[in-house]
């Protein structure tokens, strides 16, 4: 029997071995995949996360562990380090090495450096080159936290890390899970569970209006939909997209249509920016699962006509707008079956002309997940191509890819896998820990 994907805060596969099996009719590789770095599970971190990239083509990442701080994994107990931000460097001649360096290793969780967090979420960039990131736990109640690291002043300088906002209560929102960025640069993000009612807010973070000030915190919206029977607004949101107006999209992965306890699957909602300054935002739910295979687990995208995509438990989701009625369409359905992939977890990827880019957890040749590529149809109402660009293959190539992939230097995409490379890390029966790809279509 395969190894199922199942989901967390660190999304990881617990299976009693690993099983690697070739089918007679495998999928070819249509790209390339080079490993650019092996994480040790060490002080470097281990279980990297989302990667973003400078004008320049460094990359930056985090690790949910790993690094020199004393914390707990809360898969197995064990005293681990708190994790890590890093920059991985281009290599200066074609072929070299690329430059690992770690910016900022998370000492402690709930005190030292301005009560840092714990476990390292997604990086985005300001215009001044400040790196920020939310952290799902640690600060002064152990809520979870929003950083800012500036850049050193100097070349060679250390990284400045400063908590710019602490979730110290349920009702403020806990478990921060992500964040995007506006062109006066608010930050918004959401947190999967607290607020008002339990079930996860939306926020912004206004920033100072003098140097060394503080940042200020709303909470634009608590969702009420959690665990009761009925039809509700959402709970648990996992992260936001803007479109060109400023408005929020964003997907929850429980509440909505609920037949029970176990029987709640999510929604896709907007909010409205309000027309005045300090006015309220306004949330309308576009549409409610009806069942597990569409459960939103990661951010949404928004194209240039305004049509949404995502990743859900059971494949890649578009929502568009038809008769004035939000409509949505599965893209592609993935199952495992013949060699294809299983478990959509990091959002996706478009390209200028379309096509949609990510991965998926499991599935493949090998059971150890895929980069795949879904190409538009050719008439309107056709079905959408897959092609996948790699399969994994259950070793130093890496294992078990969470995370949606970027582009850099025109079609190369990069991402990370959660296990495999290096083979030091071992939790249950998983090993490997993790590393950073790049795969040439």
């Amino acid at each position: 029997m395969c190894c199922q994907p199942m989901t967390s805060n660190i999304r990881l596969r617990v299976c009693a071995a690993v099983l690697v099996f070739l089918a007679a009719s495998a999928l070819a590789n249509a790209g390339t995949e080079t490993v650019l770095y092996r994480f040790q599970g060490g002080n470097d971190g281990y279980l990297p996360a989302d990667l973003i990239a400078d004008a320049k083509g460094n990359l930056f990442g985090t690790t949910g562990l790993g690094g020199t701080g004393p914390c707990t994994d809360p898969f197995t107990g064990a005293v681990v380090g708190c994790g890590t931000v890093y920059e991985l460097t281009p290599p200066t001649v074609s072929g070299g090495a690329w430059t690992h360096t770690i910016l900022y290793d998370f000492p402690n969780g709930t005190s030292g450096i301005a009560n840092d967090g714990v476990g390292a979420g997604n990086l985005l960039f300001d215009t001044a080159g400040n790196l920020y990131l939310t952290t799902e736990s640690g600060g002064a109640s152990n809520y979870g936290t929003v950083f800012q690291l500036a850049p050193p002043t100097v070349s060679g300088g250390s990284w400045t890390a400063t908590v710019i906002a602490d979730f110290t209560s349920l009702a403020d929102g806990a478990v921060p899970n992500g964040l995007v960025i506006d062109h006066a640069s608010n930050l918004y993000g959401t947190t999967s569970s607290g607020g008002a009612l339990l079930g996860g807010v939306v926020f912004e973070l206004t920033p100072p209006t003098t140097s060394g000030g503080s940042w200020t915190k709303t909470t634009l919206y608590s969702f009420k939909g959690g665990p009761n029977i009925g039809v509700g607004d959402g709970a648990e949101p996992q992260g936001l997209t803007l479109d060109a107006t400023g408005n929020i999209y964003g997907g929850t992965n429980w509440g909505g249509i609920c037949q029970g306890e176990g029987g709640c699957y999510g929604v896709i909602f907007k909010l409205t920016k309000p027309a005045t300054s300090g006015g309220a935002w306004t949330e309308k739910v576009l549409y409610r699962f009806p069942n597990a295979e569409g459960t939103p687990d990661a951010g949404l995208v928004v194209d240039k006509t305004g049509n949404l995509y995502g990743t859900g438990y059971g494949g890649v989701i578009q929502l568009t707008i038809v008769g004035g009625k939000w409509t949505l369409n599965y893209l592609h359905l993935f199952n495992g079956q013949n060699n294809d992939g299983n478990g959509t977890f990091g959002g996706v990827t478009l390209d200028k002309s379309g096509n949609v880019f990510g991965t998926t957890e499991v599935g493949g040749t090998s059971n150890d997940g895929i980069v795949f590529e879904l190409s538009p149809p050719a008439v309107s109402g056709g079905a959408w191509t897959e092609n996948i660009l790699y399969n994994f293959a259950g070793g130093t190539d890496g294992i078990a890819p969470f995370f949606r992939v970027i582009f850099r230097h025109g079609s190369t995409l990069y991402g990370t896998t959660g296990l495999g490379g290096n083979q030091s890390c071992v939790r249950y029966s998983e090993v490997g820990c993790g590393t950073v790809f790049a795969v040439v279509p």
